[in-house]
């Protein structure tokens, strides 16, 4: 049961490349301590990387994990970017 649920939580987030733990908890139906021991299989094997952020929804601060593809980097952000001199 585990390793079916290793393996969804997995997906969800090779999917999206990175995720919260509360949205991968809301996509997969696995409860919220269930993804969060999964992500820490995960990263002891290397396969994902984590870090805790925080977000605000409606003021109060949420605490959540971030769980990311090893090796994926995100897209710079869109707008103007400075050049180095020439």
């Amino acid at each position: 049961m585990l390793e079916s649920q290793t393996a969804s939580v997995l997906a969800c987030i090779k999917q999206h490349n990175e995720r919260l733990d509360f949205e991968v908890a809301a996509q997969t139906g696995a409860s919220l301590d269930v993804v969060r021991r999964i992500g820490h299989d995960l990263i002891s094997t290397g396969k994902v990387i984590s870090c805790t952020v925080t977000r605000y929804r409606d003021g109060q601060p949420v605490e959540a994990s971030l769980y990311r593809v090893t090796g994926y980097t995100p897209p710079p952000a869109p707008g103007r970017k400075s050049r180095p001199a020439s």
